[in-house]
């Protein structure tokens, strides 16, 4: 069954070359077959598409660190971190602009803050 859902997403992404929601898929399936080796191909291959994918930055953090490469895994864990933190505060700034409506209390609030 992982054979074909392989050969359906390969097919896919063959014309769908920069989603990286098909190459996910088919890195969690080698992952699920214990083929760490394409399946870290695969991640890879997500973050040349897309640099900020979560996903595919925590897989190989984890991978790295638990084949004794934590040099490696830091490099991963990282990059993960600095996402993350811009999200969230993309996500704060947002808030806060829906709370002061006007920017200009806005930055004044932060101003005091």
């Amino acid at each position: 069954m992982p054979v074909l859902a392989l050969d359906l997403l390969r097919n896919a992404s063959e014309k769908f070359s920069t989603d990286a929601r098909l190459i996910i898929g088919m890195a969690r399936i080698y992952e699920s077959l214990n083929d760490l080796e394409n399946s870290v191909a695969m991640y890879k291959k997500v973050l040349s598409l897309d640099a900020s994918n979560i996903e595919a930055l925590a897989s190989l953090g984890a991978h790295f660190f638990y084949s004794d490469q934590p040099e490696l895994s830091i490099r991963y864990y990282r990059r993960l971190i600095q996402v993350s933190l811009g999200i969230i505060s993309s996500y704060t700034y947002s808030i806060y602009i829906s709370k002061f409506k006007n920017t200009t209390n806005f930055t004044r609030w932060v101003e005091i803050v």
